[in-house]
């Protein structure tokens, strides 16, 4: 699993999964895609943001840019080149 740190801070995101339960089966894709850090990722500005610097789990805005971020996931995190 890759180290993805905080573009602010740099202290390394927590990595909390993929949100299946062990077993479960994915149809649709690649189930990797759905991995999730504890962070934002702001795909403008290519900046990750950990839960220390910014609000997640909600609407928040990128502190650089302005414009909405996402959910550190692998899809969005391959996107700006980090994973």
């Amino acid at each position: 699993m890759k180290d993805v740190k905080c573009s602010k801070c740099r202290k390394s995101l927590r990595y909390i999964g993929d949100g299946f339960a062990p077993g479960a089966i994915f149809i649709g894709g690649d189930r990797r895609m759905l991995e999730q850090w504890l962070g934002n990722v702001c795909l403008s500005c290519k900046l990750v943001f950990c839960a220390n610097c910014i609000k997640v789990g909600g609407p928040t805005p990128c502190p650089k840019c302005g414009k909405p971020t996402m959910p550190a996931q692998r899809m969005h995190l391959e996107k700006i080149g980090l994973l």
